[in-house]
């Protein structure tokens, strides 16, 4: 959104690219989104029709990706094409595993008394 490239940061077991405006200096700066890299590689896998992520292929078509307000993810390709995706920011709660909720229900009990 601000112009800057996006760069991957990794936190436990999420990988996911974000703005390096947003990662340095805040939202003040830029309002961009961190897109997890297993969104980014759906969503260019629908662009470009194949059934699993290609780094080669992805590298052979794809010239770069420019990233828009309101999700959406604009594929540049090499050929002077570009295709348009939006992609959906899963909700928090989809994302925990069984474990994270019982950790976080202990945690809660124990900070009420319980």
């Amino acid at each position: 959104i601000c112009g800057a490239n996006y760069t991957i940061k990794r936190k436990k077991n999420i990988i996911k690219w974000q703005c390096r405006t947003f990662d340095k200096k805040g939202k003040k700066h830029c309002a961009s989104k961190a897109i997890r890299d297993d969104i980014l590689r759906e969503t260019t896998k629908k662009v470009l029709n194949i059934k699993e992520f290609d780094e080669g292929i992805f590298n052979l078509k794809i010239e770069y990706i420019l990233v828009s307000d309101g999700n959406i993810l604009k594929y540049m390709f090499k050929d002077g094409s570009i295709k348009e995706i939006t992609w959906k920011n899963p909700s928090r709660k989809d994302s925990w595993t069984s474990e994270m909720c019982n950790l976080a229900r202990e945690r809660s009990m124990k900070q009420n008394g319980k």
